[in-house]
């Protein structure tokens, strides 16, 4: 409950933030100016996942998303939408989610259905044990998107040490990683978190 508070407060600060990233990605892209998707969440709910908007549509029937290449996202992307994708702004609507309940500030990120099968089945089961999060140790760690083994290994070792004071670290290391902090400081101090 604390935790969704938190959010509505950082909500209602940064409404100027989210007026200015809503009329440049307009500018930029045009309508929607928000990004919604299916997700999976904790125990395997279903919940719709937030984003500002930061690339052009694509025709469905010509490309998915899988198949998504560097050349198609620099034509799908522009200088506005890249710095917002660099500085994880896009990213800011998903306080909403954590208002609704849907996910948490810091857990395993929430992924489509379709990622099942990337996972073992314990492995699946694992991740969802606990609220899905904005950030989380995979993130800090580097193991995003198509790295799912690391990605499923630092879900478990989340889970399996889940406590405010690594969801503190957690926090502070991803405001690093984002602040293109030197990665060394990074490193160095999840070696002290985990030995």
């Amino acid at each position: 409950m604390i935790e969704r508070l938190i959010a509505l407060v950082f909500i209602i600060i940064l409404i100027p933030l989210l007026a200015l990233i809503s009329i440049l990605i307009f500018i930029a892209l045009g309508l929607p100016i928000f990004f919604v998707q299916k997700r999976v969440g904790i125990e395997g709910k279903e919940i719709f996942i937030i984003k500002f908007r930061t690339m052009k549509n694509v025709d469905k029937n010509k490309k998915g998303k899988d198949d998504l290449t560097s050349d198609d996202f620099f034509y799908r992307t522009n200088q506005i939408t890249r710095f917002l994708r660099k500085f994880k702004l896009d990213e800011i609507p998903q306080l909403i989610n954590v208002v609704l309940g849907d996910i948490s500030f810091v857990g395993p990120r929430p992924l489509p259905l379709t990622a099942k099968n990337l996972f073992s089945k314990k492995q699946w089961s694992t991740r969802q044990n606990v609220l899905p999060g904005i950030t989380g140790l995979s993130q800090i760690k580097g193991a995003t998107h198509e790295y799912y083994k690391l990605r499923a290994k630092f879900d478990e070792i989340y889970v399996s040490k889940k406590k405010f004071f690594l969801d503190m670290v957690i926090v502070f290391l991803t405001i690093l990683k984002i602040l293109r902090f030197n990665p060394k400081i990074i490193k160095k101090i999840l070696r002290l978190k985990f030995k």
